[in-house]
C-alpha cells in the first residue's frame, strides 16, 4: 500500500497548524477588559492579507466572508403614486361628513381611509362610511375639507 505520500501531507499539515497556532495572538484579560468598558468591540480583528498561509489553514472562519454572497444595498421603498378617487361635492352643516362623487371606472371599498388634497396647507383624512354609486358617504376624521377639493387613496 501507499500511505507514505499521505502520511506526508499529514504531517505537513500538521507543522503547518503548530505554526500557525504559535503565531496566533489572543488579547489578555486586562486589554479585553479595557476595549469592552471604552465601549469597543471584544471581536478579533479581520485577517489582513499580510498573514500567512498557515493563519488561512488554521482559521478557515475567518475567510468565510470572502465566497459570502454580497448583500445588495437597500434602496428606499418606492412609493406608489395617489390614486384621484373622486371629488368633494358637499360637506355636512355640522362638518362631521362629506358627500362626494367618484371618478368614473373607479371604486372604493367602505372602510377605506382617504386622503383630501386641496388649498388648505394641512391635508383632511376621510374614511368611507356608505357607497350608492356614483356617489359616497366619507366622515372626516381629521382637517377641514372644502367642496372640490380631490380625493386620493
Amino acid at each position: 500500500m501507499h500511505y507514505a505520500p499521505m502520511i506526508r501531507i499529514i504531517l505537513i499539515l500538521g507543522l503547518f497548524v503548530l505554526i500557525g497556532c504559535a503565531g496566533c495572538t489572543q488579547p489578555k484579560n486586562g486589554d479585553r477588559d479595557k476595549n469592552h468598558q471604552a465601549g469597543q468591540s471584544a471581536t478579533k480583528p479581520a485577517p489582513s492579507a499580510t498573514q500567512g498561509l498557515s493563519y488561512r489553514l488554521t482559521h478557515p472562519a475567518d475567510f468565510l466572508h470572502l465566497f459570502a454572497r454580497k448583500e445588495q444595498p437597500q434602496s428606499p421603498k418606492k412609493a406608489f403614486p395617489l390614486l384621484t378617487i373622486g371629488i368633494i361635492r358637499t360637506i355636512s352643516s355640522d362638518g362631521s361628513y362629506v358627500i362626494a362623487e367618484l371618478e368614473p371606472g373607479v371604486m372604493v371599498a367602505t372602510g377605506s381611509s382617504l386622503l383630501v388634497t386641496g388649498n388648505n396647507e394641512e391635508p383632511a383624512h376621510l374614511k368611507v362610511a356608505q357607497i350608492t354609486p356614483p356617489y359616497f358617504v366619507a366622515e372626516i376624521e381629521h382637517g377641514k375639507p372644502e367642496p372640490g377639493d380631490l380625493l386620493k387613496q
